[in-house]
């Protein structure tokens, strides 16, 4: 197995704010923890927040990481709304969220074969402000050496990527398959079973340019994402 994707969708519409200074009741994030758990083997792990804005107009943010205490063989990556980077111990940068509209941060970590424990937190608040003005997202991360017990899992690769008029997805085995694709604002766009099945060839003709998310749920459970473009 190559690559692992393990996608945990937090939808945050409550009433943690942030910091009442900031003086903005319309945009939705909580302080929020993820634990990361998985195995040398597993590829990347991939876990997705959403944000929300309810207000009028439209609002810059600024992401940065104020803790990096992590393995070094280990890599990782963060998007936040359309744009991706390589995260590293003094990445920060700026992105909008727009009215109406919710937007995703997600957090990658590969281990690249490599056990350990690790932290990053990353602070989220207004690009005029300081971190003092925002929320915290933690992940604390533990990965363990891969069992050679362990049950084995389906898999699934898929191509062409970028894709154009068509995706194929093959599996590693026969069975009910269920797929769904979600765009870069995590909205789902399309639902995908199939019966004693080992492919399936689905539409992207349709689809506007751009992220998606591509999810494959196993019988048993077992969730697997990955990523691909639309041209």
């Amino acid at each position: 197995m190559k690559r692992l994707f393990i996608i945990l969708i937090i939808f945050l519409t409550g009433t943690g704010l942030f910091a009442t200074g900031w003086g903005n009741p319309n945009l939705h994030l909580t302080n929020d923890t993820v634990y990361i758990t998985g195995n040398s083997g597993q590829g990347t792990l991939t876990f997705v927040n959403h944000l929300s804005f309810t207000g009028a107009d439209s609002i810059e943010l600024r992401w940065e990481v104020i803790q990096f205490d992590v393995p070094t063989s280990w890599s990782f990556g963060f998007c936040a709304g359309l744009d991706c980077y390589v995260l590293n111990a003094t990445s920060t940068n700026t992105f909008w969220i727009h009215a109406g509209n919710p937007c995703s941060m997600s957090f990658d970590v590969n281990p690249n074969n490599f056990t350990g424990n690790g932290t990053i937190r990353i602070a989220v608040y207004p690009a005029g402000g300081s971190v003092n003005d925002g929320v915290i997202i933690t992940n604390v991360m533990k990965i363990d050496p891969v069992s050679i017990n362990r049950t084995p899992v389906v898999n699934f690769s898929m191509y062409p990527n970028p894709v154009k008029d068509y995706i194929n997805i093959n599996f590693t085995r026969k069975g009910t398959q269920h797929i769904e694709i979600y765009n870069i604002l995590g909205n789902k766009v399309l639902i995908k079973d199939i019966e004693n099945a080992d492919f399936i060839r689905i539409p992207f003709s349709n689809f506007l340019r751009g992220r998606y998310i591509v999810m494959y749920r196993s019988d048993n459970g077992k969730v697997i994402t990955k990523s691909i473009s639309k041209e």
